[in-house]
């Protein structure tokens, strides 16, 4: 049966005039059989893998039907037509967000690319109005059903609430997803533990605790005491305690020492946003 599809004809041109007037328009299928020439070179570059029995089927299904329903031999197919690409749809699993420390995430979301190329991103912040965005995705699109879309958030507050959503677009138009939201933890205190020394008089003297710190590092003030007073005070500086690290502070006892007196020391430390522990207390034994 021919035709196999329809296309305009009696179209304006510089050669041939306007279309208004008949027979100066362009007529016939001398006319139409470059609309479709045009119209295939557009398919062939949006989907430059096609062969040409896959854009004539591509031109066949899009066609409008026209005349009788269905295929017939005023129109064949119908009159050719491309269809109109639709916009990015984004959506998000359950959870979309996991992965969550108290300084990052990984946000997860699915985007229908409509059949077209399509650019993704994620905007994120304190609030619904975001403010900070992850760098561009670009998805390929053609052929494609929904995809999967990823990216991981660092230097987030501790406590906090964060905003998030997922940005398309495509040639379609600009969709955004919906809002989400979830909660960092709260960055806790280090703790420490200090553990009983021993040593001689006038030698040095390792004095042991352990640290944890849930965001990684701490520094510490170890001080000794001679009864009740502070007769030194010793500091050391950030090092990573993300697991319990046992660290040491060394004191040079004193040469001799009048009657028995109780020694002690005690340990207090403080995290990289300047919380403070519990004091660790533990018995110095001198001989």
């Amino acid at each position: 049966m021919k035709p196999d599809v329809s296309a305009p004809d009696s179209v304006s041109s510089a050669t041939y005039g306007s279309f208004s007037t008949c027979p100066s328009g362009f007529a016939g299928t001398s006319a139409s059989a470059p609309a479709v020439v045009g119209l295939t070179a557009l398919i062939a570059q949006r989907y430059p893998s096609f062969t040409a029995a896959q854009i004539r089927s591509y031109i066949v299904e899009h066609a409008k039907d026209a005349g009788n329903a269905g295929p017939d031999t005023a129109y064949g197919a119908g009159v050719t037509a491309l269809p109109t690409i639709p916009a990015p749809r984004p959506s998000y699993p359950t959870p979309s967000s996991t992965n969550v420390t108290r300084t990052g995430a990984v946000l997860t979301a699915t985007v229908d690319p409509g059949d077209s190329a399509t650019t993704v991103s994620f905007e994120y912040g304190a609030t619904s109005s975001y403010g900070s965005t992850t760098p561009a995705q670009t998805i390929d699109g053609t052929g494609q059903g929904p995809v999967t879309v990823t990216a991981t958030l660092t230097g987030l507050p501790a406590g906090a609430e964060i905003h998030f959503r997922l940005d398309a677009k495509n040639l379609g138009g600009v969709a955004d997803g919906p809002d989400q939201s979830f909660a960092t933890p709260p960055d806790g205190a280090p703790t420490v533990h200090a553990l009983a020394a021993s040593g001689r008089l006038g030698r040095s003297v390792s004095l042991r605790f352990t640290i944890l710190d849930d965001t990684g590092e701490a520094r510490e003030a170890v001080k000794i005491y001679r009864g009740s007073s502070v007769v030194k005070t010793l500091a050391l500086d950030f090092a990573p305690a993300a697991s319990t690290t046992t660290r040491v502070a060394s004191w040079l006892a004193p040469k001799t020492q009048k009657g028995k007196p109780k020694w002690k020391f005690c340990v207090q430390a403080w995290d990289r946003a300047d919380q403070p522990s519990t004091l660790g207390c533990a018995a110095i034994t001198l001989r």
